[in-house]
């Protein structure tokens, strides 16, 4: 840029606009500020309920499975960006959850006495079905959001294939290495522990723990963990199997009944972002001159620097903004009456929406003979006009009426600011016609005035032109400033063939009308389709569609010949949320079979499936909570719900089965399973809230409602899933004996 602006010419200066290195910088400073913290609270945590050496194997595990991903992730067609570092981050707290299940597993069996070699094998082999199972519900989880349709499906790809590359990478680590550097370390410290080697020889195997040693919890708060372990077992477990279906059907109308705030949440899409940039989109009347445009710009750019919270302005005149902004609304082809505006806001005196909401009223008012439309930058993939009603049919003098119709009545409706057709105003336009009598008078040909015609409009080919590999097309136009006039035509002459050469003027030569034209005529599905879109100040689309329900009804009955479809925001909303919907079934039906497969049981997968209930219920009263928009990351949050929460209950069946296999009665095996698995489940839910939490209280409009939506989910499904599946598992297993 320096040597550039050398070879600028006297008076010029050259002034950095925008740059999208300081913006990538400052996004990705954030999310490896976010991603370093949640990798320090995932460790912290493990160190509150697991030795040393387990939690450094489980902190080995993440580098290792984080590593393995980004290997595969290129050659998904996945890069480095910010869908794809969240994904990283959310992955952190999964990523622990196999090597904890694992660990603590060899440490069980490691305080019973065993060799650390068949503790590893042994404990490895006892959860491996499980560890398995579970993997394939994450995977299964986040498998069919990769065939999510379009623009937000585009835009939320890199987030399941990251977390399934990840998990899967885990659970390799998590069965293969983590045994292998537990029994070595283990080794180590007993060979440091070990006797003198005359008293080494007396067995192969090392004696079992004292009771001291059998009492030792490992972790900063092993004991206390114990202790809950021990009270949940005694007290809550006891209760449990004494009265299932009490138990049971109140934790799921708990559940049940959080669903019931849906309709107190808020609803939205994407959020805002914080940026301080504001797009503006002027139109003069057609026809209207270049310098004409630029004198009224000048006009509109001294109005804006008016505004106390207004930093700086940048005029495009007869041309579009940069296409470095790929989430402005921006776009078309401009014409001379075309001006566009990028304004930069004081985001700390007011926010880009409240001052484009405030300016799409305000100006139309200032500059009357001018038609505005603010924009600002979306934080996910564009979505386009808060309301978009397209009218499709054959002829196109109807379709105009019709959206006409539709034009003034939201244009009428109040909260909408402005309104606008894609297929533009009528533009002004002559219709030539030749006299033929005064043709043959005068020897003047058809083709002579076709060329003087060209000449007034797009010109006539005179040759190309090659600059830098590049071939210019060279036209001859007459000079008319941009338009066309009366006074341009009046001033063509034409050589007569007759009445020796004598000069002609081509208006006495032709007949001429004035009549309108539409600036283009669009298709969709090679139908003539034009749209009408509708701009919103502080009203949502649905108040709005709900206020004009009638009178659209009234329009389309009575235009029965063209098809009338509404869409916008709202549609693509609804479009997207259905999408998700089905996804989600089909999440939940691959859960079932997997564990439906492992259980050798239909009723299996409706039992652990509670915890799935349990934990949307609880993203749903997180979100209320908060009042944070139900939208697409929230909806994200939930589906990613789905996979995360079933493991603890597939593990803690999977020991309970086991259990009554060796002979254990049921109350025993649900009151000992529960105190056994209570530690890992603690651990791996507060993991993974740990790994989520810089999200959920960070100040990211885009990701905060995916963060709030899991760990919310993640507490509340916890907590109800330590009560309502061991009463789910009683009841199951007292109805099957009866």
């Amino acid at each position: 840029m320096t040597d550039f602006e050398k070879e600028l010419p006297e008076g010029a200066e050259m002034e950095q606009l925008y740059t999208q290195a300081d913006l990538v910088s400052e996004l990705f400073s954030e999310l490896f500020l976010a991603f370093a913290i949640a990798f320090l609270s995932v460790l912290l945590v493990c160190s509150i309920g697991l030795r040393f050496s387990t939690a450094l194997s489980v902190a080995i595990a993440i580098p290792v499975s984080l590593a393995i991903a980004m290997i595969v992730l290129p050659f998904a067609g996945v890069g480095l960006d910010q869908i794809s570092l969240i994904a990283f981050i959310i992955s952190l707290g999964i990523l622990v959850d196999d090597g904890i299940v694992v660990n603590e597993n060899i440490d069980r069996r490691l305080r019973l006495g065993e060799s650390p070699y068949h503790a590893s094998v042994k404990g490895v082999r006892q959860v491996a079905v499980s560890v398995i199972t579970s993997t394939l519900t994450v995977v299964f989880t986040f498998l069919p959001l990769l065939l999510l349709p379009g623009s937000a499906g585009a835009f939320i790809r890199p987030l399941p294939a990251v977390l399934i590359a990840a998990i899967i990478a885990s659970t390799v680590v998590a069965l293969v290495l983590i045994p292998i550097y537990r029994t070595i370390r283990e080794e180590q410290k007993k060979t440091n522990r070990a006797d003198p080697p005359s008293s080494s020889t007396k067995s192969s195997f090392p004696p079992r723990e004292s009771k001291t040693s059998k009492t030792t919890s490992p972790g900063w708060f092993g004991h206390t963990i114990d202790n809950m372990a021990s009270f949940y077992s005694r007290r809550i477990l006891g209760k449990v199997v004494k009265r299932p279906l009490l138990i049971s059907l109140s934790g799921l109308m708990v559940g049940t009944a959080a669903y019931g705030l849906i309709p107190f949440t808020p609803l939205e899409f994407f959020p805002d972002t914080d940026r301080e940039e504001v797009f503006i989109e002027a139109s003069l009347p057609e026809g209207t001159q270049l310098e004409d445009t630029e004198e009224k710009a000048r006009d509109m750019e001294e109005w804006f620097y008016d505004k106390e919270e207004v930093e700086s302005v940048s005029t495009y005149v007869g041309t579009t903004i940069p296409k470095i902004f790929g989430s402005s609304d921006g776009g078309g082809t401009p014409d001379s009456n075309d001006v566009n505006f990028l304004v930069y806001i004081d985001n700390e005196k007011t926010m880009a929406r409240d001052a484009m909401n405030e300016w799409n009223v305000t100006l139309s008012d200032q500059f009357s003979e001018v038609e505005a439309r603010g924009s600002i930058v979306e934080s996910g993939p564009p979505v386009g006009a808060p309301i978009a009603v397209e009218v499709s049919g054959d002829d196109m003098k109807g379709i105009l009426e019709v959206t006409d119709d539709i034009e003034s009545l939201f244009a009428g409706a109040e909260g909408v600011t402005n309104t606008d057709v894609d297929a533009g105003n009528d533009l002004s336009a002559y219709q030539f016609s030749p006299d033929r009598e005064t043709l043959e008078n005068t020897g003047v040909t058809s083709e002579a005035i076709t060329q003087e015609l060209r000449l007034l409009g797009e010109g006539v080919p005179v040759g190309e032109w090659q600059m830098n590999n590049e071939i210019i097309d060279m036209r001859m136009v007459y000079d008319t400033k941009g338009t066309v006039s009366e006074d341009d035509i009046e001033r063509v002459e034409l050589t007569q063939q007759t009445n020796g050469a004598q000069r002609v003027f081509l208006a006495d030569l032709v007949m001429r009308n004035e009549t309108s034209s539409v600036q283009a005529i669009p298709h969709q599905n090679t139908e003539r389709t034009v749209t009408v879109r509708a701009f919103l100040g502080d009203q949502d689309a649905d108040s709005i569609l709900a206020e004009t329900e009638e009178e659209l009804d009234a329009i389309s009955e009575e235009s029965s010949d063209y098809t009338i479809t509404v869409g916008g925001e709202t549609s693509e909303r609804t479009d997207v949320f259905i999408d998700i919907g089905q996804i989600f079934i089909v999440v939940v039906f691959l859960i079932m079979i997997v564990i439906a497969i492992q259980f050798y049981s239909l009723i299996m997968p409706f039992l652990i499936l509670s915890a799935v209930y349990l934990a949307v219920a609880g993203a749903v009263l997180g979100l209320f909570i908060t009042q944070t928009g139900l939208g697409f990351m929230s909806m994200m949050g939930a589906v990613s719900l789905a996979g995360i929460v079933v493991r603890n209950g597939i593990v803690m069946i999977e020991f309970m089965e086991q259990r009554r296999k060796e002979g254990m009665v049921l109350e025993e095996a649900v009151r000992m399973v529960g105190q056994e698995r209570f530690r890992p489940i603690i651990l791996t839910s507060l993991t993974s809230i740990a790994g989520l939490l810089p999200i959920a209280l960070g100040n990211n409009p885009l990701f905060q409602p995916l963060g709030i939506a899991i760990v919310s989910g993640l507490v509340f499904s916890t907590i109800l899933t330590l009560v309502v599946i061991p009463a789910l598992y009683v009841l199951k297993a007292k109805m099957s004996k009866s």
